[in-house]
This record gives structure tokens, sequence and C-alpha cells, in this order.
């Protein structure tokens, strides 16, 4: 059953170092386990950043999310991370067009 992961993150960063991000790291999400995809977010009021992902299953999405606690936690940049994985209501959101039936491609060579 597909999840999201909700992450978000005070950066102590101006507005274009937030804003722009490096195309290849951006790029580099593509390769993570059991992703679909990731929407970049931010708000400019508060400095909060963050992401939504589509994952294919909780593991995958559980993996990823104790990778990204220990990253963030080593970034004297970041505070305040918080991080919540939610079940998909996957009939109702098909009815409402949410994109959650893209499939995860395969990463393996």
């Amino acid at each position: 059953m597909p999840v999201i992961l909700h992450a978000t993150f005070a950066l102590d960063a101006d507005a274009e170092t937030a804003v722009n991000i490096d195309p290849d790291y951006a790029r580099s999400y593509n390769e993570v386990p059991g992703l679909g995809w990731k929407i970049w977010i931010r708000d400019p009021d508060s400095a909060i950043n963050g992401g939504i992902h589509l994952f294919a299953d909780r593991a995958s999405a559980e993996t990823y999310l104790a990778f990204l606690r220990e990253r963030m936690a080593g970034r004297p940049d970041v505070s305040d991370f918080n991080a919540t994985i939610y079940d998909v209501k996957v009939a109702a959101s098909l009815e409402t067009h949410g994109p959650i039936d893209v499939r995860v491609p395969s990463r393996e060579a």
C-alpha cells in the first residue's frame, strides 16, 4: 500500500539558497528505493522547508526516514525536524485524481 512521508524542518539559510536546489541533488532522489516522487515545499514566511514523498510501501518510507533523520541531525543549518508517515486512502485518492497510481520504477540495473 502506498504511503506519504511528510517531512518539514527549519532551514537557517537565505531565500536564494533555500529555493535554488541543485538539479543533480534533486535528481538523486530518483534513486531512493521505493520512492515514486517528491514534492519540494517551502513557507517563505517561517523558513520551514520540506517535502511530501510518495513511497510504494511503509517499509521503504521508514528506511528512508531513518536515513533522513540522521542526515538532518548532522546539519547545523537545520532545526525542528518533524516527519510523519501516512497511509494513502487509495480508492478515494484515485476518485479525486490523486497521483498515487504512479509506478515506482525498478532501480535495478
